[in-house]
């Protein structure tokens, strides 16, 4: 497969936001509290990429194993250049207050009794996520990222996950304000290093040092184990998952002033942040 191939498959674009999104500054504050310089990765099941490979009718050696025999090449995370981290919102609730007159003697009130934590898939083809270990925002710490495998196709496609949530938070005049669940993301750009595969009723090392007995799966070792294994580009985009395997997700208040007619606002709930509103975390 030509490098320019594989990049192209590799660098799939997903879903989810360019990285030069400007976030509130209270939203911003909790991605600087995850560490993205000291990342690990999961040795026992580390993330992977499978390139489109070529099925042949399997030798007689190991014929009784599988027919056919898939050859290809697993892509793994070798170093990083760079990780950029992101967020994703979904209102849960919005009141927009027009003036600051109290109804029976108190401020109008935005609530909600729902929370919706809205994921987007994986870069197609990978099989990764990205764990959320430690205390983000705990003095002295930082959250740490592990990108791991273990999650297989589970974050192959966007999903949708709502909970019990009774938030209730006052509102006050020339103000739009909202409750809003938020997500988050990671995206990895640095090399990944070839590992060729052998796949007859389960993954098998082709590079492995034995024999195989068989010269079709000998055949296939001499092509593709030569010398120093191929080393790409290559990017993925994925949800930040936490500790108990669901994605990490935070609640917050927004109130942001009205500028303008309400009626002319940009909706911002599911579509990106607002710089300028004041955003507080909601401790449930």
């Amino acid at each position: 497969m030509k490098a320019g191939a594989v990049m192209l498959l590799l660098s799939a674009a997903g879903a989810y936001c360019g990285t030069d999104v400007v976030y509130n500054p209270t939203i911003q504050a909790y991605l600087d509290g995850i560490d993205t310089t000291n990342f690990t990765t999961d040795a026992d099941e580390p993330p992977s990429f499978a390139t489109a490979g070529s099925a042949e009718p399997t030798c007689f050696v190991y014929f009784r194993r599988c027919n056919p025999v898939y050859f290809y090449q697993n892509w793994f995370l070798d170093r990083a250049s760079n990780i950029t981290l992101g967020a994703k919102f979904f209102a849960d609730a919005e009141l927009i207050v027009q003036d600051d007159k109290p109804v029976d003697g108190m401020l109008p009130s935005v609530q909600t009794i729902t929370s919706t934590a809205v994921t987007d898939a994986t870069t197609k083809g990978w099989k990764v996520g990205g764990r959320l270990g430690g205390e983000v925002g705990a003095e002295g710490a930082k959250g740490v990222l592990e990108f791991t495998g273990e999650y297989g196709e589970q974050w192959s496609k966007s999903t949708t996950e709502t909970t019990q949530l009774a938030v209730t938070a006052p509102c006050p005049g020339n103000t739009r304000c909202t409750i809003e669940t938020v997500t988050f993301y990671a995206t990895f750009r640095g090399r990944c290093r070839a590992r060729p595969v052998i796949n007859c009723g389960g993954e098998m090392d082709a590079c492995r040092a034995d024999a195989w007995g068989c010269s079709q799966f000998e055949s296939y070792r001499a092509k593709s184990c030569g010398g120093d294994l191929e080393d790409l580009p290559c990017s993925f985009t994925t949800p930040i998952i936490g500790t108990n395997g669901k994605p990490v997700a935070k609640n917050i208040i927004r109130r942001t002033p009205l500028a303008g007619r309400p009626d002319t606002l940009r909706r911002r709930g599911v579509v990106g942040d607002d710089v300028d509103s004041e955003v507080e975390f909601i401790s449930v």
